[in-house]
Order: structure tokens, then sequence, then C-alpha cells
């Protein structure tokens, strides 16, 4: 059990809480040091936890976060284990995690990256595994930027070779935009 009072901060990293009495605010802290979140008030027997470490989806590698947890009044909070396998076992609890986790990981990625690589890896998660979209499925508006930022972005992405327009597909230089995304080169 820890105790927090009106006011005070706690930093989680790969704890769970549970909280039993009292009201907490979250912010994200990114590797890059920007903050995201407060916003949201977690109360009596809400769970609180970093849950990026819970998920199993490949081809993806989640930021370094920290939790910044700060008791909006006194505040008892009980830590307890998470059990990945168990969770990875549990197909629909699996799904849903997964889901959960992809929906916020991509509104993470527009405060982590520059735009750039932020198009680039919303194209990555559209393609298939050998690179390919459909150009019919790639609009500006699923990448929450103006119309002329997008193909503004889109266009120097072709000319640097990181795709190419065939056939009304996109190919993706996969082995590029590795290489480009391990080195965080934009």
């Amino acid at each position: 059990m820890i105790s927090l009072k009106k006011h005070k901060q706690l930093f989680i990293e790969n704890n769970f809480f549970v909280i039993h009495k009292g009201r907490v605010n979250i912010k994200i802290i990114l590797e890059n040091g920007n903050a995201i979140g407060g916003d949201i008030c977690f109360q009596d027997s809400d769970i609180i936890g970093n849950f990026f470490l819970l998920s199993s989806i490949p081809n993806i590698s989640f930021p370094y976060i920290s939790l910044e947890v700060k008791a909006l009044e006194d505040t008892i909070l009980e830590e307890f284990y998470v059990h990945q396998i168990k969770i990875l076992n549990n197909f629909y609890l699996d799904s849903m995690l997964k889901y959960l986790i992809k929906h916020y990981y991509l509104k993470l990625l527009s405060h982590i990256y520059n735009k750039k690589m932020y198009i680039l890896i919303l194209l990555s998660f559209y393609a298939t595994s050998k690179g390919i979209i459909l150009k019919k499925h790639i609009h500006y508006e699923n990448f929450n930027i103006s119309k002329s930022q997008f193909y503004l972005i889109y266009s120097k992405l072709k000319k640097e070779n990181y795709l190419e327009e065939k056939n009304n597909k996109i190919l993706l230089n996969l082995a590029k935009i590795n290489i480009s995304l391990n080195l965080k080169e934009f």
C-alpha cells in the first residue's frame, strides 16, 4: 500500500496499482521529455499503470514512458502484479488490450516524432508485411494534418525513395524505413 497526500506525486514505470481511496490524474512522460495528459481523473477501483508493457503487438516498438501520478486528494494505492502470459492466453482480453493500445499508441506518436516520421510510421501500419498499401486506403484525414501538409511530406517521402506508387498501390521501402526509424534520422 502506498499513501499519497493531496498534490503529492508518484512516478511509476513498470508497476500497476489499484486505487483504494482517493482520486489521481496521470501524465505520460515520454522519452523525449514531452508530457501528455493529466486531464482524466482516476478514482476508487480504477487500475493505473503502463499498459504498453502488456502488449504483444508485432512490429510495434513502444517508446520508453513513465507515468506521473498526482494525487487530487489523499489517496491510497495498492500495487499488484499483472501476469502478461495470462493476458496473452485469454483471446478476448488480449484482443481488447491490443485494440486499445494501438489506438492510444497512434496518438502518442504525434507527440514523439516529427510529421515526416509520424506519416512514415502510419503508412507502415497500413501496409502488408511486404510493404504494400492500396492507394485508395490512404487519405490525408487519416493522419490528422492538413491536406497540403500531408501531400508535401508524402511527395518528399517519394523523392527520398521511402515509397513509390505503381498501379494504384503504394510500395514502401521497408528496409530503408526500418533503418531510419531505428536511427531516428528524422
